[in-house]
């Protein structure tokens, strides 16, 4: 019995499917994105992979295409599983999205998400940081935080005298 290399066979059918990927990929965004959403391919990927600006994932298969469904991980981000050269690849998708969609011409190296929300990976909630501009960042809103709870505490204080 001949052995087939599937590797070998798998580069050429996508090679040989490449009209049928962009006519995928333009079904797929015509009929399913959310208004205004906009689509880059995830570089370094095999043309295989799509993020957008909403956050959202496409793999192009050999089948059709796919909506990744990203997973939470014990940070709290949502991560995806992609394959680049037949090995699995864990990625952030806000670090993805920025990567696509926001300019980083100082190569700040971290994604702040503008408002704390880790599952809010739209590329208007996100920005590049230095480690000192994250850190005050989180300095500040954690200040905010304790005054709101102070106010809290104050109010219910004032309610529990008017009650009695």
């Amino acid at each position: 019995m001949e052995q087939i290399n599937y590797n070998r066979r798998h580069d050429i059918k996508i090679n040989s499917l490449q009209t049928r990927e962009i006519n995928l990929l333009l079904s797929f965004v015509w009929y399913e994105s959310i208004n205004g959403e906009v689509w880059k391919e995830i570089e370094g990927l095999d043309s295989r992979y799509f993020i957008s600006t909403e956050g959202r994932v496409l793999s192009l298969c050999l089948d059709g295409y796919k909506l990744m469904r990203p997973f939470i991980c014990g940070d709290g981000y949502y991560y995806v599983d992609l394959r680049k050269d037949g090995k699995d690849l864990k990625c952030r998708v806000h670090r993805l999205v920025a990567e696509a969609f926001i300019d980083n011409p100082e190569d700040k190296p971290i994604v702040h998400h503008r408002d704390t929300n880790r599952r809010n990976n739209k590329a208007s909630n996100l920005q590049w940081m230095t480690e000192a501009e994250h850190a005050a960042a989180h300095l500040k809103l954690n200040q905010e935080r304790k005054k709101q709870m102070e106010l809290t505490a104050g109010n219910e204080n004032i309610l529990s005298k008017l009650q009695a």
